[in-house]
This record gives structure tokens, sequence and C-alpha cells, in this order.
């Protein structure tokens, strides 16, 4: 988290995106790390990996909720990408 982390500070989404990525795949039930690596994954406009990341943590069977999952923050940053 921390290469992410300064990667962002730097401004290269792209890398950041990867390494939070990594960081979410060596602990897979951290709801932080998914979390962090979705709306990185939306800043750097990879919508449909996003959205299998975050369905992830959503109820068996079900589709993304986010509402239900009270993850607000995703509907804009899903927003603002369709703006970019």
């Amino acid at each position: 988290m921390v290469k992410a982390q300064i990667y962002k500070s730097a401004g290269d989404i792209n890398n950041a995106s990867v390494f939070y990525e990594e960081a979410r795949k060596l602990d897979l039930a951290d709801r932080f790390l998914n979390a962090r690596s979705s709306r990185y994954l939306i800043r750097n406009d990879k919508l449909q990996q996003a959205d299998d990341t975050m369905l992830l943590f959503s109820k068996e069977g079900q589709e993304l909720n986010v509402h239900d999952m009270q993850c607000m923050w995703y509907e804009i940053e899903v927003g603002q990408s369709y703006y970019r």
C-alpha cells in the first residue's frame, strides 16, 4: 500500500492501481483493501474489473447493490469516471 500511495501522490494513478490490486490479493478477506483497490481501478477507468472486485463482498447470488453495502463513494467515483 505504501508504494501505491507514493505513486498516487506522484500523480501516477495507473501504477497506484496496480499496487493496490497487488496488496488486495495478499489478503482477500480485507474489505478496506478491496475498497481501495476498487477505487483506484475506477480512477484508472477499469470499471468492469472494479465491479468484479466489489462483487467479492456482496451477498451471494446478488448483483452489485452499493446502497445496501453503504458505499456511496462507489457511485460518485463511477460517475466521475464516465465524466472523464
